[in-house]
């Protein structure tokens, strides 16, 4: 019986084989290796801000100071600053520099300060690096949250 197993499984490989076809590529390779230098940056400050009580959704916008929403004032506030060398155009004019920012939710660009367990009511995005190493940003309050301080961060990596 053994025998005939044997000869029964050495002629199942010998058919299954015999019909096989063999593949063969070359993949190609490629990396590139770019070196950093650390750079500091001073806090994205939004500072104290005031709000109506029972307020809607409001924002906050560095760049401009510009404010929408239940927003009173704001105090404090101030532009985050970057250590690297400028980024000028032809005409001496700074140019936003090609950067790469990691620690957001990468599904919505964002920097989430506070979660009530349902939805982020208090957020940061649309941040941007100028040529001059300002960072700019929005923040946006949604209504009623706690009046309490909240904080957060992010890594930015400037191409030059």
């Amino acid at each position: 019986m053994r025998k005939y197993f044997l000869t029964t499984a050495v002629a199942l490989l010998a058919t299954s084989t015999a019909n096989a076809e063999a593949l063969n590529s070359t993949v190609q390779v490629n990396a590139k290796v770019e070196y950093v230098t650390d750079m500091t940056c001073t806090p994205l400050n939004f500072g104290t801000i005031y709000l109506k009580s029972g307020n809607s959704k409001s924002t906050l916008d560095l760049e401009f100071m510009g404010t929408t929403g239940n927003i009173v004032e704001v105090t404090g506030a101030s532009v985050g600053k970057c250590n690297f060398n400028p980024v000028y155009d032809d005409d001496g004019v700074y140019v936003n520099p090609n950067y790469i920012i990691s620690g957001l939710m990468e599904e919505l660009d964002r920097l989430s300060l506070y979660d009530n367990g349902e939805d982020i009511v208090a957020y940061v995005d649309n941040i941007r690096v100028h040529g001059d190493g300002n960072i700019y940003a929005q923040l946006t309050i949604e209504g009623d949250v706690p009046a309490q301080s909240y904080s957060g961060s992010f890594s930015i990596t400037v191409l030059q």
